[in-house]
């Protein structure tokens, strides 16, 4: 499916409780019992109860609560050590002279997804979608040169908080909650995507369950051997021969203070030293380390903490905290190395914060702020432009269709012209098998539809 333009409607909320639901109904009362910690618990439950879901519900207040007390997670010999004297700067540079655009909306209202950039295309999967908390199989590419979405073979699993990551050409997509937000429901699963055939395959397990984390690509110069390319398949092909590991850092499941090494050429999985243990965080790798910034702390409520991975000493470097604070943020490197924050949700609103941070000069900046501000996005980085897609607009349960962009003075790199006001066009589709063995293209051989869509005039 290819669907072009930019619809005037950047997206839509859910309202949390039915038109006929009293004032004083169940979703109220529970609202008032978890209020002291909403940012904890993570307003899911509070969607689950207004729409009637009590099935979900009784799963779903398993959420984001600490498992263990803060003082278990980060004693003090190990938060010392890790923070140097720069930490917790109050201030940060200037801003980079920089503005944001509005891309072509993603055909599904979605939340809590993943995403990741292979060539020119961002690809982006699972999460929640209506009605209700619905969870999604929903998998598709946005082609950052010409503006448009393609749909392509469904995830092989549904699954909301999933983390991908791109390399030896193909798409990664690991772990997530197959039900509640609770240990019992993220899985181990791995699968890749390769798009030349469209087919995913099932590969070898996780060590354990990891959802509301993140995955990485070690890579030393990604963007270098990108620069000029804009056919997935060869730019996924030098992406693919430059790295040859995926990183799964943070989240909710096993081990959670460990991170594991997957080689995607001997099909293996390692086991590691982790940073600070975070989930709903933020992770992307530049200059060959890894960078973990911000999150929901165990017991800690939601931290700036940015971190560094050196796989040449395997140690962790404690770098100065983010001005501010997220969780249920995104992050992504572009290819000037600089590392980009934004999103997030708490008391009772979403963030639209926009933070950078320069590696090689060890600075923060606050940059234009993200003009939706939303959770459980995704985002990647496509030269020198920080892509920000879907996401939720209020806190808790919520979903969107926006896609915005970031990008310094001059635009970062060549692409279609941004504006909000052209109007949506749909192409005719066939949709791909669902499984793990779908195709895409010629083959799919599936049913053909067409999306109508509103473009808000």
């Amino acid at each position: 499916m290819v669907w072009r333009g930019r619809g005037r409607r950047q997206g839509l909320a859910v309202d949390y409780r039915p038109a006929d639901r009293p004032a004083d109904s169940l979703a109220d009362a529970h609202e008032a019992a978890y209020r002291p910690a909403m940012t904890t618990v993570h307003r899911h439950v509070l969607a689950a109860a207004a729409l009637g879901a009590m099935g979900a519900l009784a799963v779903l207040t398993e959420s984001h609560a600490p498992t263990r007390a803060p003082e278990a997670v980060v004693g003090g010999a190990r938060e010392a050590a890790l923070r140097p004297p720069s930490a917790g700067v109050a201030g940060a540079d200037s801003a980079t002279a920089g503005a944001w655009s509005t891309g072509a909306p993603i055909p599904v209202r979605i939340a809590e997804i993943a995403g990741t950039r292979l060539g020119r295309s961002i690809y982006v999967g699972g999460g929640f979608t209506p009605p209700g908390a619905s969870i999604g199989r929903w998998f598709g590419r946005y082609d950052t040169t010409d503006d448009a979405w393609e749909v392509l073979a469904e995830l092989p699993t549904a699954v909301h908080h999933p983390m991908m990551a791109a390399a030896d050409g193909r798409v990664w997509s690991a772990g997530g909650y197959t039900g509640g937000l609770n240990h019992a429901s993220a899985t181990r699963r791995l699968d890749a995507y390769d798009p030349a055939t469209g087919a995913w395959t099932a590969m070898a397990d996780m060590p354990g369950r990891r959802a509301a984390g993140f995955m990485v690509v070690l890579a030393a110069d990604l963007e270098g051997a990108n620069a000029g390319a804009s056919d997935d398949a060869v730019d996924g092909a030098r992406q693919g021969a430059i790295s040859g590991a995926l990183y799964v850092v943070g989240g909710i499941g096993d081990a959670e203070d460990r991170m594991w090494r997957y080689d995607v050429v001997a099909g293996t999985w390692a086991d590691l030293p982790g940073p600070t243990p975070r989930e709903h965080l933020g992770a992307a790798a530049a200059g060959g380390k890894i960078y973990v910034v911000a999150g929901r702390g165990f017991g800690r409520g939601i931290v700036g903490t940015l971190e560094a991975y050196d796989p040449a000493t395997g140690a962790w470097t404690r770098l100065p905290d983010m001005p501010g604070a997220c969780g249920g943020c995104t992050a992504a490197a572009t290819a000037d190395g600089r590392i980009h924050v934004t999103g997030g949700e708490g008391g009772g609103r979403t963030y639209n914060d926009h933070y950078v941070y320069d590696p090689a000069a060890g600075t923060w900046s606050v940059e234009a702020p993200i003009p939706t501000a939303r959770h459980g996005l995704a985002s990647a980085g496509v030269g020198e432009r920080f892509y920000a897609i879907g996401g939720g607009l209020k806190e808790g349960l919520d979903y969107s269709t926006v896609v915005e962009w970031w990008a310094p003075e001059g635009g970062g790199m060549a692409t279609a012209t941004a504006g909000a006001t052209s109007e949506a066009t749909v192409t005719t589709i066939a949709t791909a098998t669902t499984g793990a063995t779908a195709t895409t293209g010629a083959a799919r051989g599936a049913l053909p539809f067409v999306l109508a869509i509103d473009d808000g005039s």
